[in-house]
């Protein structure tokens, strides 16, 4: 394209957790989109998330506690093969990564306006049409500022760097239609929400995520654990989700290499989704807002038979790194913890290892998760390789999820190894 391109963030979280995720999904599209950058090798083969950025003419600010709290595109032009709607797949690379984004890009004077929520990415180039578009968008805005605003507060963050002035002129390509694939969500729970990731790699083996049996028997093995839910939606490689039948689901999986398979409920970011990124040596599961209340108290344990599955498909191909079973609306804030470790993240209800992996990355705490003594109300289950540790017993009470976050982050922090004096 090579068009004069600017691109600013008036709102922006991606939690210090997730950044490495955003270093594999950068690595990813580099190479499944090479065109989207200008030098798509350095993006490829950078050190660190601000390194891949960098090779990729963006900027980003980190605050104290290392979360990423902005991005801006420093170069001047966008990159040359990119198609018209760069920067659109990194958007969707990152995400279902960050809390929220508001992002504004110019083309040659044209501005657009992105907001990222969950997995959904808008994309607003033109004035609202009506009342009503114009209400919804500043719904989505004021929706997108708060999840921000409530993850600075939870790492109290500093203050967010002060937007950058608006474009003012409107860019004159012709809107983008994208057909709803549901015109209203399902029934949900209407308890506590949590969500899942789990991820697994291999170093030597770098086809082993082409499995078709294993991506097939993973989709299968979501209605026997009580997480196939009323998905309407499907979406591959991140492209806008189509209308989901069984027979267009298997051939996808039939023709399956790498990328990423999203099956969703509903258009609305708070429906259950279910995401299979798969692609060089990482695969990540992940699960957002399943409902824990009376009528699905069994889906806390179909998450862990689910990563259990996974697990076991995999084999001597690949091994389980770590991931968890996560709050995402706590009734309480939790306290700061004393301290961190690079390798866990703090405020879960049940954490996910490979004991494997954790002899070798994590030698230090391997004592603790295998053998070291939980606290009342937590309980360790190993199938093989893979370790839980769970935090509490009744998922589908609020104020539980409340306790076992901070019996989690009580525990780690007491199992931490003292950092070494420089």
């Amino acid at each position: 394209m090579g068009v004069l391109a600017t691109a600013n963030t008036s709102a922006f979280f991606l939690p210090r957790a997730r950044v490495e995720d955003a270093l594999h999904a950068f690595r990813e599209l580099a190479e499944r989109e090479p065109a989207e950058f200008h030098d798509a090798a350095a993006v490829a083969n950078a050190s660190d998330f601000a390194a891949a950025l960098l090779a990729a003419a963006w900027r980003t600010t980190f605050d104290d506690a290392g979360n990423v709290v902005e991005l801006r595109y420093a170069g001047d032009k966008a990159p040359k093969e990119s198609d018209d709607f760069w920067p659109l797949p990194m958007f969707r690379a990152l995400s279902p990564l960050v809390a929220a984004a508001i992002i504004e890009v110019t083309l040659d004077d044209a501005p657009s306006t992105y907001v990222l929520l969950g997995t959904k990415v808008e994309r607003w180039h033109d004035e609202p049409s009506d009342d009503e578009e114009r209400r919804r968008r500043a719904t989505i805005r004021r929706k997108a500022r708060g999840l921000v605003a409530a993850a600075r507060k939870r790492a109290k963050a500093p203050p967010a760097p002060k937007p950058s002035a608006p474009a003012t002129k409107r860019r004159s390509s012709k809107r983008v239609e994208t057909p709803p694939f549901r015109s209203a969500a399902a029934e949900a729970g209407s308890g506590p929400r949590v969500g899942m990731n789990l991820d697994f790699a291999s170093e030597d083996d770098l086809l082993w995520h082409r499995d078709l049996g294993m991506m097939g028997a993973l989709v299968e093995a979501l209605e026997p654990n009580g997480l196939w839910f009323d998905f309407k939606g499907m979406s591959v490689r991140h492209e806008d989700a189509v209308r989901l039948d069984r027979r267009r689901l298997a051939k996808t999986i039939a023709n399956w290499e790498s990328g990423a398979l999203e099956l969703r409920e509903s258009e609305d970011s708070g429906a259950p989704y279910v995401g299979i990124d798969t692609g060089g040596i990482l695969c990540d599961l992940r699960l957002y807002s399943p409902g824990l209340d009376a009528r699905r108290k069994h889906v806390f344990d179909g998450i862990i038979g689910w990563a259990r599955v996974a697990a076991s498909l995999i084999g001597d191909r690949a091994c389980v790194r770590s991931g968890s079973i996560y709050p995402l609306d706590l009734s309480s804030e939790l306290p700061e913890p004393a301290r961190e470790h690079p390798l866990v993240r703090l405020g879960t209800l049940a954490d996910f290892f490979g004991v494997g992996w954790c002899a070798r990355e994590m030698p230090e705490l391997v004592a603790a998760i295998v053998d070291g003594k939980l606290p009342e109300g937590a309980s360790r289950i190993r199938y093989d390789d893979l370790l839980v540790l769970r935090w509490l017993d009744d998922a589908t009470d609020p104020e539980e999820h409340v306790r076992a976050c901070l019996r989690q982050q009580s525990w780690w922090v007491e199992h931490f190894p003292e950092p070494h004096a420089d």
